[in-house]
C-alpha cells in the first residue's frame, strides 16, 4: 500500500488508484488458482517437463514482478523524481 500511495498521481486520485490496486489483487488472486491447475493438468497429460510447468510460469511470473519492482525503485531515486503532478 505505501507503494500505491507513492506512485498515486496526487492526493485527489489516491482513492481510485487505491480501488483499481484492490480489484485487480482479488482479480489475479482469483485467477491464478485455475491457471495454474489448468497448466498442471495440461503439462502432467502431455507430459511436458513431468507435470512441472506451472513451476517454470511461477518462477517467470516471479521475474517479472522482481523487475518491476526494480524498475519502479530506480525511478523513484532518480533525480527529479520526488516531483509530483497536482491536478486542480
Amino acid at each position: 500500500m505505501i507503494l500505491v500511495r507513492e506512485t498515486a498521481p496526487g492526493p485527489a486520485s489516491l482513492g481510485t488508484t487505491n480501488g483499481l490496486t484492490e480489484f485487480m489483487q482479488s482479480a489475479f488472486g482469483s485467477l491464478s488458482g485455475v491457471v495454474i491447475s489448468s497448466l498442471f493438468a495440461v503439462s502432467a497429460s502431455k507430459h511436458l517437463l513431468g507435470g512441472q510447468v506451472w513451476v517454470v510460469f511461477s518462477i517467470v511470473i516471479a521475474l517479472l514482478a522482481s523487475g518491476f519492482a526494480e524498475r519502479i525503485r530506480k525511478h523513484r531515486n532518480a533525480p527529479g523524481a520526488g516531483a509530483r503532478v497536482h491536478l486542480e
